[in-house]
């Protein structure tokens, strides 16, 4: 019997730049078992698509940096996983030496910050209705969460990939999630974290989890849980890992 159900939100339940649509709304707010969110979005991001759908509970943001909960209103961080700071500049060094004119992107709790802007950071501006904070790099004292850089070119993609991995930093995880984008974290977040925070907290067993996804981040989130389910268009390597594929399509 399933007892908890997390579910991934770009591209599985929300259609990239369009709303919720009103039969999700309506589904996802009766749903009969706690149902938490987990998104690559900061808290900020999601607490208004936690309260249109009408949850509370536990949900994980920025692909599984932070946990967080929502009781009556009122948002309380119960874990983070940040990124070492020196473990960002590092990166950030490396690619101002390799790809001088690439601009990159970094989130704290509720706001992100960008090293400069162009059109791949404008329309992400625009998607997550928060403007960036211009900074060249972060403090030392900077709680990092996480790292987005957004490459066009597939060739150029493949070559920042390769870039950050060859500094061989044991302390991240790099994802590709699709669409040009490259994300980091700390090789202890992962949108997993969650999975393990709410099974140690209400003594679940794998199989009464189920989890919902699309993209490469949600592979670990899938993997923890006994009942994963890849969405329509989810990427075929999520599809190998599901239980079971699901007609809807979010995107």
């Amino acid at each position: 019997m399933i007892k908890w159900i997390f579910s991934d939100i770009d591209g599985t339940i929300l259609p990239y730049y369009r709303p919720f649509s009103a039969r999700t709304v309506a589904t996802l707010s009766n749903c009969p078992v706690p149902l938490s969110l987990v998104s690559g979005r900061m808290p900020i991001q999601m607490r208004p698509m936690i309260e249109q759908l009408g949850l509370t509970g536990i949900h994980c943001a920025n692909n599984g940096a932070v946990i967080f909960e929502v009781v009556r209103g009122k948002t309380t961080i119960l874990k983070t996983f940040p990124i070492k700071t020196v473990t960002v500049q590092k990166v950030m060094a490396k690619l101002s030496v390799c790809f001088p004119k690439l601009h990159y992107c970094w989130y704290g709790l509720n706001q992100w910050y960008a090293n400069g802007l162009d059109p791949d950071v404008e329309e992400e501006a625009e998607y997550t209705g928060i403007q960036p904070r211009l900074q060249q790099r972060p403090a030392i004292d900077d709680k990092v969460l996480a790292m987005l850089v957004i490459v066009s070119s597939d060739e150029q993609f493949d070559q920042v990939a390769t870039a950050i991995r060859q500094l061989a930093l044991p302390d991240i995880r790099i994802y590709s999630t699709g669409d040009g984008y490259l994300e980091i974290t700390s090789d202890s977040a992962g949108k997993s974290t969650i999975i393990d925070f709410v099974r140690q907290h209400f003594s679940l067993s794998k199989e009464e989890l189920a989890a919902f996804g699309d993209g490469g981040n949600d592979l670990a989130m899938l993997s923890a849980v006994g009942w994963p389910v890849a969405v329509d268009n989810a990427a075929q390597d999520v599809k190998m890992i599901a239980k079971k594929n699901c007609s809807f399509r979010g995107k």
